[in-house]
């Protein structure tokens, strides 16, 4: 059991393997199979070194969302091949990327993860915001479940933190983009 997105992205990070550096952060159990979360860095390995994080995927049936990290994770996939002005750049600077952070959600077509906590909104603070759109405890039936109260955070929201803090809070300079995508 996969999906195109996956397979896509497992076939980048053997082309990569050279040229990056690749970590399987987490792994979500759903079925009989196990989901990799993967993230990719490139670049100096100083972690003040000006940094680029695309993350996508969070959303499961935002499919465009990760598909756009992928496309440019192939795109600098080429441009390592070739390009001397793309290293150069790297040597001074990071992008670092997670591309699927959601799998079993993006594998079921489903907004939420394998327990259906819509991964946007499920953090432990209790002020989540505007009542229902920033998340709800009700049920995992109803939208933008955050998760059951005082319960751990989800497998992959623990991961996208650890992924933040170790690659991009770091950075002196850093931006973030979390590509997601509409209806």
């Amino acid at each position: 059991m996969s999906f195109p997105e996956q397979v896509f992205l497992e076939n980048l990070l053997e082309a990569l393997k050279d040229h990056a550096r690749i970590e399987q952060l987490a792994s979500v159990q759903f079925s009989s199979q196990t989901f990799p979360i993967y993230t990719i860095a490139m670049g100096s390995q100083d972690p003040a070194a000006p940094t680029v994080a695309l993350i996508g995927g969070v959303h499961g049936q935002e499919k465009i969302g990760a598909q756009v990290v992928l496309s440019y994770l192939e795109t600098m996939t080429q441009l390592l091949r070739w390009d001397e002005m793309t290293h150069a750049f790297l040597e001074k600077s990071r992008i670092v990327f997670m591309p699927i952070v959601n799998p079993v959600g993006m594998f079921l077509l489903r907004r939420g993860n394998v327990n259906r906590v819509d991964l946007m909104r499920n953090s432990p603070l209790e002020n989540p915001g505007a009542f229902l759109l920033g998340g709800q405890r009700i049920s995992p039936l109803l939208p933008w479940y955050r998760g059951a109260k005082g319960g751990p955070m989800e497998v992959e929201s623990q991961a996208l933190c650890e992924f933040m803090r170790r690659e991009v809070f770091p950075a002196k300079t850093s931006i973030a983009l979390d590509c997601h995508s509409g209806y």
